[in-house]
């Protein structure tokens, strides 16, 4: 019910709050509704997704016309070619409501908002009077078809025979078996699951898939790969392949076996198991060519970097934590929320599970006058543009360039970052609102302060967002855009919002520890800070005498594209992603020693990312155990937007100092990923990063939670004798230039938190 609710009702929260924080009053206010809200018995086996549709239609009645804004609630029937399709098509008919071809609904939409129609309006064309009384009849829903796009291949002829001796396999007994386990880790009805239905449309998510897996996995009596349910996506599909591959176990966990299959001759040897190890991956095979050599594959030098993140100031004291094994997770300070509000042991609505992070000190000072900010601008400046301004100057500064230099260059800006919290605190609103809290002045006010001509922008895909802003940097810079680029990523942890949505989401490591590739993984750390790298094409850098701290020799960028839920991973595209990237620096996997993982500590997903992995690697070498693997998300927690950036910087900090920095709170590996089958060990303790084919080359992986997948291939820079030596770095005078209030308190009496506590509501 919440996954309905969240989307419907908590947007149109969220939403009212964003317009209200803005200071903006639109002209109208449309939402989407739907015609299950105005007759019940489309309603009926879908009372939640009605409910959460009235929800909106009464809010849109009680609104309209306040400050002079219109509500509209339009209550839509099917759409024939777009949407979800969520209503039966049969009773619809039969009420005289068809379903909207996408040029009759737009022309709908228009004559809705030019009529002067009441807040809440049933948009649909009438094949002939409806008939209101029938509105009221419930009527159960019926079933949906099957789908030719999704026809199951039968597997009887291998699983439901078996000649052997061995337990034969009743398919329709073993889907029925699969079927109640689906029912019960999801809590849906048994005749609600249908046996060539894609599991996503059960709600089918990767907190979900861990409590189904565990109950198939006990029953089983043994560990299957998590990948399963996403390459075998509906009952029928996964019942054929576990028919097939372990009759056995599956005849005697349904109790469908049958003796029709035994036989009174000797059976033969049993076929060897499946060998289902990570390792054992059949080597994948790829379209490989080679990469032009032109300037559109130049590789991209690494010329300066700086950070702010848990415990680490600068980027030698984070260097220095990395190598000592230092875990940086501490109790939220007190300044952000309360524990003693907030924290629960336990799960509890409105409480988060986590009372740790990995937070940075002092964020509340700045220094207005070395970025010659007004006093005024300066107060309302959101911490997430202070820290880019000051990590931006700490680059610049690390790679030996001077603010005139700077200027007037054709200089890029990419920041990966959220929208922030920061406004919540302001509690009042002034003219230099905009400038002090947009999302897009976390990049502005750096390309301002410092004159810089290229392009500035911010990106935001969740957690791959400040890997993405790296390889669209080295875009640009291959493309002949820009000259040089400042890349990285911000992310702050204000409040107790995201821990509050972490957790309902079960998320969150209660423990406060990130136990990445462990048997303990039981979530991620939530963390904070801001890292960034200065770049330039490599035959600049060695013309211009930069230091080179390492190069990136390729990147790539991709989605998950459809899969069960907009969170789930996809393994195809993290293993296209890895490849891409690999394919783009014209060098193979093999030639790897050392990957930073995006490893955030779920039993799903860290399986999940060693599997993709290991194919990209088999497609060139069978060695096992030659790569090290660890994730920085151990150290400093989850750092979201700027959680990719950190491992880059983690990386090119081990490729400088030739040392491979240990991973954290890994001692038994987690059951389902196979590492000795896998080229991989978990880098549990520091050693000497020895040269592999010749090399020191690394991979960085970060994958966004909403798909968006990014990898980038670093390795050592070649030879050269460097003549621009860092600068000395900024001596920032910080002094405290924060609110004196808590603008959330406030926002008690303002008509978003009347929205918030449904008070129009009867």
């Amino acid at each position: 019910m919440a996954r309905v609710f969240e989307p419907k009702i908590a947007g149109l929260q969220r939403l009212v709050l964003a317009l209200e924080a803005r200071a903006l009053t639109p002209r109208w206010i449309v939402l989407c509704s739907s015609v299950a809200a105005a007759v019940p018995a489309l309603g009926v086996g879908m009372s939640d997704y009605a409910a959460a549709n009235t929800w909106m239609d009464r809010c849109a009645a009680a609104n309209d016309r306040r400050h002079g804004c219109r509500w509209l609630s339009l209550q839509w029937p099917n759409w024939v070619d777009v949407g979800m399709g969520e209503l039966p098509r049969e009773p619809l008919a039969r009420l005289g409501i068809e379903a909207l071809r996408s040029a009759e609904g737009v022309a709908l939409f228009e004559r809705a908002l030019a009529g002067e129609l009441g807040p809440v309006v049933l948009p649909c064309l009438s094949a002939h009077e409806l008939q209101p009384a029938q509105w009221l009849r419930a009527e159960p829903r019926a079933p949906r078809a099957n789908r030719a796009t999704r026809e199951v291949t039968p597997a009887a002829s291998t699983a439901a025979v078996a000649d052997d001796g061995r337990l034969a396999v009743d398919l329709d007994r073993a889907q029925r078996w699969l079927r109640g386990q689906i029912s019960a880790a999801l809590e849906l009805p048994f005749d609600q699951i249908e046996s060539d239905s894609p599991f996503e449309e059960f709600g089918l998510d990767s907190i979900l898939m861990v409590r189904l897996l565990q109950g198939i996995d006990s029953a089983l009596g043994m560990t299957l790969d998590p990948s399963l349910l996403i390459e075998h996506d509906s009952v029928a599909r996964l019942v054929d392949h576990l028919a097939a591959q372990f009759p056995e176990q599956l005849a005697r966990a349904s109790g469908a076996g049958s003796d029709a299959g035994r036989s009174d001759q000797p059976a033969p040897p049993p076929a060897p198991a499946p060998d289902r190890s990570v390792g054992s991956t059949a080597r994948a095979t790829f379209a490989t060519r080679e990469p032009p050599q032109t300037r559109a594959d130049e590789p991209i030098a690494i010329v300066g970097m700086a950070c702010h993140f848990p415990d680490a100031p600068d980027l030698a004291s984070f260097w220095r934590n990395l190598q000592a094994g230092h875990d940086a997770i501490r109790e939220v300070p007190p300044g952000r929320w309360s524990i003693e509000r907030f924290f629960a042991p336990v799960h509890e609505p409105g409480k988060t599970i986590s009372r740790w992070g990995g937070f940075l000190d002092d964020i509340e000072r700045f220094d207005p006058a070395y970025f010659e900010l007004d006093e005024a601008v300066a107060a309302g400046l959101d911490p997430l543009i202070r820290q880019a301004l000051e990590v931006g100057a700490e680059t610049f500064a690390h790679a030996g360039y001077r603010r005139a230099e700077l200027a007037g260059t054709r200089t890029g800006v990419y920041m990966g970052a959220r929208v922030g919290d920061f406004a919540r605190r302001l509690g009042g609103y002034s003219k230099h609102g905009i400038i002090g809290v947009g999302q897009n002045f976390i990049a502005a006010h750096l390309a301002h302060f410092f004159d810089l001509r290229g392009p500035n922008l911010v990106v935001d895909s969740a957690c791959s967002s400040s890997l993405v802003t790296v390889h669209q940097a080295c875009q640009s810079l291959r493309a002949g855009e820009i000259d040089l680029a400042l890349a990285g990523g911000v992310d702050l942890l204000l409040d107790e919002q995201p821990y509050l949505s972490l957790s309902e989401s079960r998320a969150l490591s209660p423990e406060g520890r990130c136990y990445t590739f462990d048997r303990r993984a039981n979530g991620f750390v939530p963390g904070e800070g801001c890292g960034m790298v200065l770049l330039a094409r490599l035959s600049d850098a060695l013309a211009n005498g930069d230091q080179i701290l390492a190069v990136i020799e390729g990147s790539a960028v991709n989605n998950d594209g459809r899969t069960m839920g907009v969170t789930t991973p996809n393994p195809e595209a993290q293993v296209e992603v890895v490849h891409e990237a690999l394919r783009r620096a014209g060098v193979e996997a093999s030639s790897v020693s050392l990957i930073e993982a995006h490893g955030t500590a779920t039993l799903i997903g860290d399986p999940i990312e060693l599997k993709a992995l290991t194919r990209v690697f088999r497609a060139s070498t069978d060695e096992r155990g030659f790569c090290g693997i660890g994730s920085v998300k151990t150290n400093i927690g989850h750092l979201a937007s700027a959680a990719g950036i950190a491992g880059l910087i983690k990386v090119a900090a081990c490729v400088r100092e030739r040392h491979q920095a240990p991973t954290l709170h890994c001692e038994q590996p987690n059951p389902r990923s196979d590492f000795e089958g896998s080229p991989f060990y978990v880098l549990t303790r520091g050693r000497p990063w020895l040269p592999r084919a010749g090399v020191l080359r690394g991979g960085v992986s970060a994958f966004g939670l909403g798909g968006t997948n990014a990898h980038v291939v670093i390795a050592e820079a070649p030879s050269h004798h460097p003549s621009r030596a860092p600068l000395e770095a900024p001596a920032f005078r910080r002094r405290w230039l924060w609110p004196a209030h808590d603008g959330r308190r406030e926002a008690q009496a303002t008509p978003a938190r009347r929205l918030m506590q449904l008070e129009f509501l009867p």
